[in-house]
């Protein structure tokens, strides 16, 4: 009797999907140019030493570089300053608001209390959820 042998499995489509990406993907070895410096940022002149530029090319670099940490201050002032106006318009803004909310709990209060006023003509006895000092005074209760 002679043994059979099952037939070799073939790999499923998505093993197959996944070598084929592999053989796409980068490899992870880093280039020789890419472990040295960039030559944007590193010049070096024959005998490898650094270049430098020129006194008067570092002045002028040295001079704009001033100039534009000057124009950046002289930008936060303004933006100092505008923001400085908003907090005074909105300080300004809030406290006539307030004095009208006062005016209107003031006018509120006047309102309630001549309520209470002609209520108490009507009622004999005072309301039990007259609480305010006005209330009590009108009904002639004492407070203590």
């Amino acid at each position: 009797m002679t043994t059979t042998q099952a037939p070799p499995a073939a790999l499923p489509p998505s093993v197959d999907v996944k070598v084929k990406m592999e053989d796409r993907k980068r490899s992870l070895a880093a280039d020789v140019d890419d472990l040295g410096p960039s030559q944007k940022r590193l010049r070096k002149d024959e005998n490898g030493q650094q270049m430098r530029m020129d006194a008067e090319k570092e002045k002028e670099v040295e001079n704009y570089q001033k100039d534009a940490i000057m124009r950046q201050m002289k930008e936060y002032k303004r933006q100092r300053k505008d923001f400085e106006e908003q907090v005074n318009d909105l300080q300004k803004k809030c406290q006539y608001h307030d004095d009208h909310l006062r005016t209107i709990d003031a006018w509120f209060a006047q309102l309630l209390d001549e309520v209470r006023v002609l209520t108490a003509q009507m009622l004999p006895t005072p309301p039990p959820s007259a609480s305010s000092t006005t209330g009590m005074r009108i009904h002639s209760i004492q407070v203590t």
